[in-house]
């Protein structure tokens, strides 16, 4: 049984985890606490759930095996600090930090104090994703693309390191782009809001390119990637196309298959917990996401000149 502390009631919690772990038999909530305590009991209420608290203080209190952060990003770094702090495992969503060098220096902690420090990208356990980086596990060429139905009101540096890294996670992790691949990166940046964001990683073996139209009319994925006389084409996460030696094989879901595990986002929380006892082995443990702050970093930079 795996005794989970939670922080935060936004919608990720709401629309993702709250469901998630209380429809899991190995699960038990210990904890669950919010800066607004009437927030953490309305969604306490709705999972017939008796177990807010008022502080983070008083969900390590309760020792907890992992606590799972659902706070705005700004917050990440106290509180993933304060839980390695206490000893606990912790999960936090993306990204970990929109400081490099705080990412650093977390994924350094984590490490030292041998604890699973793991960072929510979903994306990497979709399961036509996963089909498709089976099919082609040799690439030279990637392209990951994520856009988005209109404009939204996010500072340039913030829409890559919360938007756009979903795509350069997808290319860093298919393509498996080490960290000394050169990365180029443009943007068409419109008063303060990121219109649009194009980048290339080069690498000796592989090829990525990552793009985002913050106005594209309605949002959609697109993942392609092709090697060895093999090619898999992933469209919303949803279907996969593979195509090898002039055949084409399409793969998608069921009708009753639900938006969590087509996200991802049930093989993730089902990997987190099973690597409490070898945090080394997480795939996406701070370490192992390490490279996509990296690249995530330089491209912001890249496009707004700090």
């Amino acid at each position: 049984m795996h005794r989970i502390g939670i922080i935060g009631t936004g919608d990720i919690a709401r629309k993702v985890y709250l469901p998630l772990l209380t429809g899991n038999p190995d699960v038990e909530i210990v904890a669950l606490t919010s800066r607004t305590r009437e927030k953490a009991v309305a969604l306490a209420r709705r999972h017939r759930l008796d177990v807010v608290v008022d502080d983070v203080g008083e969900v390590l209190q309760l020792k907890p095996d992992i606590v799972f952060i659902h706070a705005s990003t700004s917050a990440h770094a106290e509180l993933v600090r304060t839980c390695l702090d206490a000893g606990s495992h912790v999960y936090v969503d993306k990204p970990l930090s929109e400081s490099l060098d705080e990412t650093h220096r977390l994924e350094q902690q984590a490490t030292a104090q041998g604890l699973l420090l793991a960072v929510g990208f979903n994306r990497r356990f979709a399961p036509m994703v996963r089909a498709a980086v089976e099919a082609v596990p040799n690439p030279t060429m990637i392209i990951s693309e994520k856009h988005r139905r209109s404009i939204r009101p996010d500072r340039p540096f913030g829409t890559v390191y919360n938007d756009l890294i979903h795509a350069i996670d997808l290319a860093c992790w298919a393509g498996a782009i080490p960290v000394d691949a050169v990365v180029q990166g443009a943007g068409i940046v419109d008063g303060d809001h990121l219109r649009a964001a194009t980048a290339v990683l080069l690498a000796s073996r592989c090829h990525a390119h990552v793009a985002m139209n913050r106005d594209a009319g309605d949002d959609a994925e697109r993942l392609f990637i092709a090697g060895d006389a093999v090619s898999a084409t992933v469209v919303n996460l949803d279907m996969v196309m593979v195509q090898e030696s002039g055949t084409t094989t399409t793969r998608t879901f069921g009708s009753w298959d639900g938006i969590l595990l087509r996200r991802g986002f049930v093989g993730l929380v089902d990997h987190v917990l099973n690597s409490l006892g070898a945090p080394e082995q997480c795939l996406v443990s701070a370490t192992a996401v390490l490279r996509t702050h990296r690249v995530a970093d330089q491209i912001a930079r890249s496009l707004t000149g700090c």
